[in-house]
């Protein structure tokens, strides 16, 4: 039996996690909690996808959508910690069983970068 691949949001986690659930076309889909997740054969969601993330950056959507395989997925503990004591933060997350090591890493990065406020700015002159 062949396994099903549904399209989700990547980096999305818990309750914000949207898998598209309804397709019109490549710019109009919706997205749906997991238990209303449309399922497509690897190929073919793949293909989904990739037309899919071609309009969202056309229309200048900042996140991106992947097939992940319906059946298999591992869990990982993603972590940030800066020099101040106690300022350890964890999550989990999960990516699809095939995931590869870029793939898990990018999903990481993006659960950890929900957690951080950085920015920049200049410093005034001393003197």
């Amino acid at each position: 039996m062949q396994d099903l691949y549904r399209i989700g949001i990547v980096g999305a986690t818990g309750d914000d996690r949207r898998y598209v659930s309804r397709v019109e076309s490549s710019s109009l889909i919706e997205l749906s909690p997991v238990e209303q997740a449309l399922h497509w054969p690897q190929g073919v969601a793949q293909v989904l996808a990739d037309a899919m993330n071609s309009e969202l950056e056309r229309s200048g959507r900042k996140y991106r959508l992947e097939p992940q395989n319906a059946s298999a997925t591992v869990k990982y503990t993603a972590w940030a910690e800066t020099n101040v004591y106690g300022s350890r933060v964890e999550t989990e997350f999960e990516v699809s069983a095939d995931a590869t090591a870029e793939q898990i890493q990018e999903e990481a990065r993006i659960v950890i970068f929900d957690y951080l406020e950085w920015g920049y700015e200049k410093a005034e002159d001393q003197g």
